[in-house]
């Protein structure tokens, strides 16, 4: 089973989409991030189980930090 490192592709806050345990398909939103006028959508890169999220419900978060681990 391989696992999935998912990070931030741009610094701004959080807004969970999933959570631990829950099954995405490659392309589904997992959280967004936005920071002034700018909203990223963060997707995930591969199906599969979502097995750690590295960040809480609005928490800011530096580009290329850590957002989430999928198990698949």
């Amino acid at each position: 089973m391989s696992s999935h490192q998912v990070s931030a592709p741009i610094t701004g806050v959080v807004r969970l989409k999933v959570k631990v345990g829950d099954v995405v398909k490659k392309g589904d939103v997992l959280c967004t991030q936005s920071l002034a006028k700018t909203e990223a959508n963060v997707v995930a890169p591969s199906g599969g189980t979502v097995k750690k999220l590295a960040v809480s419900e609005g928490q800011s978060v530096a580009q290329g930090g850590l957002i989430a681990e999928i198990s698949g």
